[in-house]
């Protein structure tokens, strides 16, 4: 059974590790290294809804894909979506 997280404290600190994640997956598609995009977008795609962000699970599922593909234009689109969420969301 899923149950979502509703500490706004762990919520705050969840979103924090995503900029952290965001730096690291830029850094490994600029080496072509997809290991750690795999990794975050498989993180995301388990535990975004349980902090209560699905959106963050759905672009996590779409993240691993394109990782597990070597696609690259999508695993960069899908950063730029992260980035946008983290925008968005900098201050809930």
């Amino acid at each position: 059974m899923n149950s979502i997280v509703n500490d706004r404290e762990a919520q705050l600190r969840y979103r924090q590790r995503r900029q952290l994640d965001l730096a690291n997956c830029r850094h490994g598609l600029s080496q072509n290294d997809f290991s750690t995009l795999i990794t975050v977008g498989h993180n995301l795609k388990g535990n975004g809804v349980s902090f209560g962000y699905p959106e963050l699970s759905h672009l996590g599922q779409r993240l691993e894909s394109a990782a597990k593909t070597a696609n690259h234009q999508m695993a960069s689109e899908c950063l730029e979506q992260l980035e946008a969420w983290l925008a968005r969301n900098r201050q809930l």
